[in-house]
């Protein structure tokens, strides 16, 4: 942090190069257009090079210098800061537009503060954002897997640039930017769509049949016995009493115990014929 004394050092040596104007505001810092502040004492006011008091002029505010002006008193209204209070007193007094250096102090003011508009009114520009543009057979692609509840895997490109593969369930697209999923690990994630590649179906169609069958069994509250084919490719066999189909999962009760079983797993559903009373009163 500069020190006061080689801030009023910069002053004189300004004075002595006739280059170099202040303010002093009503509790007696001075300010210049660097944004530097030092106690200088005296008549608040616009001083010159040599210390002498400047006057304000007399011309009328245009609209641009007047909106300036309001966005000052505005951030006033919440803020305490003698810079911004030097600014509307040059601004009172000299009848002009601060100085480019006073600018760029305001505008870094006015962002802190969030007031983007009033930074504006000091020349700033608003960063316009990039992004890429999102493929749209992609976008309908992922809402066809979302509807059908399909197991989808992609390449992903994360910002770090590297590439990964997942393999997911797309639950929904949150905007036309993102994707909600449901991860392998049962917890939710979010992608965005523009970095998605090589979108591929994981799985095969569901059996309408097996379909057909189960939802009987669920109105009729049947058992069923069926094949179950696990990620590892191993196969059991499963005897259960059906509750309910949850888009492409099969909710059942195996054995007092509810359990979900991918549709497109299952195979031979057949009508569970109950061997004794007891066998059947576990459903």
């Amino acid at each position: 942090m500069k020190s006061i004394l080689s801030l009023k050092l910069k002053a004189i040596v300004a004075k002595i190069i006739n280059s170099y104007e202040y303010y002093v505001d009503k509790n007696g810092w001075a300010h210049d257009d660097d944004g530097n502040r030092w106690h200088e004492g005296g008549e608040s006011g616009s001083y010159d090079s040599r210390g002498n008091q400047v006057g304000g002029g007399d011309e009328d505010w245009d609209d641009e210098l007047e909106s300036q002006y309001d966005a000052l008193k505005k951030y006033l209204e919440k803020h305490n800061n003698n810079f911004i209070e030097s600014v509307v007193d040059y601004i009172d007094r000299k009848d002009k537009e601060p100085s480019g250096k006073q600018k760029a102090i305001v505008i870094k003011l006015l962002l802190k503060a969030k007031m983007e508009e009033e930074a504006q009114l000091f020349g700033w520009e608003k960063p316009e954002k990039e992004e890429e543009e999102i493929d749209n057979n992609l976008l309908k692609e992922l809402k066809s897997h979302i509807k059908k509840g399909n197991t989808i895997e992609f390449e992903y490109t994360a910002k770090s640039g590297r590439k990964k593969d997942y393999i997911v369930e797309p639950i929904k697209t949150i905007n036309r930017d993102e994707i909600l999923v449901a991860t392998h690990n049962g917890i939710d994630k979010k992608f965005f769509i523009k970095n998605l590649e090589n979108i591929e179906e994981t799985k095969k169609p569901i059996d309408e049949n097996i379909i057909k069958a189960l939802e009987n069994a669920i109105k009729y509250e049947e058992g069923v016995e069926f094949e179950y084919t696990k990620k590892n490719g191993q196969k059991k066999k499963y005897q259960v009493l059906p509750i309910r189909i949850l888009r492409d999962k099969l909710l059942a009760n195996d054995h007092d115990t509810e359990k979900q079983f991918f549709l497109n797993q299952i195979d031979n559903v057949q009508p569970l014929e109950f061997i004794n009373e007891e066998r059947a009163n576990k459903f």
